[in-house]
């Protein structure tokens, strides 16, 4: 499980738009004794991720800026907040991040795109993103403690109703009307 919530946390950090948390809360939940090392694990993902985006921006700067640019779910006005709110706020826009609907990657491109180092905003990614984590895992490990039998009992059509709504969210995202 927490193999999964690292590599989702990583790909999302990089390219992926489906947050963590579409994993993180019911993983919480089938397992809630687990809660804490799944935060942990999406924290490492979001890590390592933003590390090796910070390091292919100060690589190919107009290629990342590229693709950021393309990616479902981003954009320029997407990439343009990011960099508003890192001019605005400087570190501590990482901890208002997750709360912001724009992603981490447009985050980490716009701070290492002005030449900043990398170690502070190690800090500061990673202050943000268990903040938000946390919260989803902590909710998903009380939903899985008061309501254990009824999920053991009827994950099958749960996990079917959950898939079915991920999955319209993503066709939604990548194919937008």
């Amino acid at each position: 499980m927490t193999a999964i919530a690292f590599i989702w946390a990583f790909a999302e950090a990089l390219v992926f738009f489906v947050l963590p948390d579409f994993y993180l809360l019911p993983a919480s939940a089938a397992k809630p004794s687990r809660w804490m090392s799944l935060v942990l694990a999406c924290v490492a993902g979001s890590l390592c991720g933003s590390v090796l985006l910070f390091a292919m921006t100060d690589y190919a700067p107009a290629t990342i800026e590229w693709a950021l640019e393309h990616l479902s779910l981003t954009g320029p006005s997407q990439l343009a907040r990011a960099g508003a709110l890192i001019d605005r706020h400087g570190l501590s826009a990482f901890l208002i991040q997750p709360f912001s609907l724009v992603p981490l990657k447009l985050f980490v491109y716009s701070y290492a795109h002005d030449g900043s180092a990398l170690l502070p905003m190690i800090g500061a990614v990673a202050a943000g993103r268990f903040l938000r984590n946390i919260m989803v895992a902590y909710a998903g490990m009380l939903i899985g403690r008061r309501f254990a039998d009824g999920i053991k009992k009827r994950w099958r059509p749960l996990l079917a109703v959950y898939v079915v709504v991920a999955l319209a969210l993503v066709a939604w995202a990548v194919f937008p009307a």
